[in-house]
């Protein structure tokens, strides 16, 4: 997946194969149309994004190989999401998210 500063996401197939070149299947704009801050895989076919300061967005892939977003509850004034990663705590998976105004959010 690749995500760019017009607020557009591409994600892309790698077929199997030693010569094989990714193919682009999806392409779509993130809402509000500001630059993607951060970008988080969870998986094969879930990602998390951030653009603006007022929501994180879930992405899955759907079985007809299409996204669909949702929006996450606000992270409240944290500020924009400009990294992440996810970790393993309590024996569950967690997104751990640092925000453009000094914040860590879990």
């Amino acid at each position: 997946m690749v995500g760019r500063w017009d607020g557009s996401l591409s994600l892309f197939e790698v077929p199997p194969g030693p010569k094989a070149r990714p193919r682009r299947v999806e392409a779509l704009a993130m809402p509000g149309g500001k630059g993607v801050q951060m970008l988080v895989a969870q998986g094969a076919a879930r990602f998390v994004s951030a653009a603006h300061a007022d929501a994180l967005m879930v992405w899955r892939v759907g079985s007809d190989g299409r996204l669909a977003g949702e929006r996450a509850p606000p992270p409240g004034a944290l500020g924009v999401a400009v990294s992440g990663i996810l970790v393993m705590a309590g024996g569950r998976e967690r997104l751990v998210t640092g925000h453009e105004n000094g914040y860590l959010a879990v």
